[in-house]
């Protein structure tokens, strides 16, 4: 080796080491960076997991969410179709209902209802006009007589005042082109017999009888044949309106007379002499409590 090749071995040598402690340096510090790299990933992965984890339980939760909002809907739409269904089959009740009144109205149309032609209406309607005592019923051909101002509490004596109007009553019936039987029932509230009534009327019904019969007394008297009266009544059994529980109720205590066309039965004529006819109707017609027959017209009740 000469002295000029020495300096460049060295050199040489010297650059050498430095490479090689590069190349470990290089080394050692490339170690550092994949570790710290792959621990990142691992911390990174496993939020990614932790995440996931939050990810799939919200999805659960909405998957169980969308399941009730599905079954509720289903539900929804089957009570809906119940609904529709009991809706149609309530129309259709409905439809027959309305076909089943549409017939009886039919019916009660053809049924002959008991009018009086319009010749007895207008007479009557005029009784009642000129009669504070009277009411008339035209719908159904009946005469209420209010029993205050028929009778004295308590009695089956009539008064002057509807002695008058009953005859008044006798001399329209009399007029008139055709013959009527007549059915003569009498009414009471609920208010028992006092004492001293009970004593000749036990019963109201036993009151409103007698009423009947007297007021069945003057018509025969006027010239109404006997036989064409019939005579009853209801007592407290059959109010106009509820009874007052605290008194009596005088829209309840009255005598009904109604009118129906001539069975032909009457032996007597309008306007005879009706001397012994008064008697003749408190007959066995006064001992009916239920005020018709056939041929007449039911009372009010």
């Amino acid at each position: 080796m000469t002295t000029r090749s020495r300096p460049l071995m060295l050199r040489a040598r010297r650059l050498a080491a430095v490479t090689g402690s590069a190349a470990v340096l290089g080394g050692l510090l490339g170690g550092c960076t994949t570790d710290q790299v792959l621990e990142d990933l691992r911390t990174n992965n496993a939020a990614q997991e932790q995440r996931l984890q939050v990810l799939s339980a919200e999805n659960d939760d909405l998957r169980s969410q969308l399941n009730e909002t599905r079954d509720r809907s289903e539900s929804v739409e089957t009570s809906m179709g119940d609904l529709q269904s009991e809706n149609d089959r309530l129309l259709s009740q409905v439809r027959d209902l309305d076909g089943q009144l549409r017939r009886l109205d039919q019916m009660l149309g053809e049924i002959a209802v008991n009018t009086l032609d319009a010749e007895t209406d207008d007479a009557l309607r005029g009784l009642a006009d000129r009669n504070d005592a009277i009411e008339y019923d035209s719908a159904i051909g009946v005469l209420r007589f209010s029993s205050d101002l028929t009778f004295a509490s308590g009695s089956a004596d009539v008064t002057a005042g509807a002695r008058d109007a009953l005859a008044d009553l006798a001399n329209v019936l009399a007029d008139l082109d055709d013959p009527y039987e007549l059915t003569v029932v009498g009414h009471t509230d609920s208010v028992r017999p006092s004492s001293s009534t009970a004593r000749r009327f036990p019963t109201n019904r036993a009151l409103s009888v007698a009423r009947a019969i007297s007021v069945a007394e003057v018509l025969a008297s006027e010239g109404i044949p006997a036989d064409a009266i019939l005579t009853g009544g209801w007592g407290e059994h059959r109010p106009l309106v509820p009874n007052s529980e605290t008194g009596g109720t005088p829209a309840n205590r009255r005598v009904e007379i109604a009118l129906a066309a001539s069975t032909g039965s009457a032996q007597a004529t309008y306007g005879d002499d009706a001397s012994s006819a008064a008697g003749d109707a408190t007959g066995a017609d006064a001992a009916n409590d239920t005020g018709g027959r056939s041929g007449l017209p039911p009372i009010t009740k």
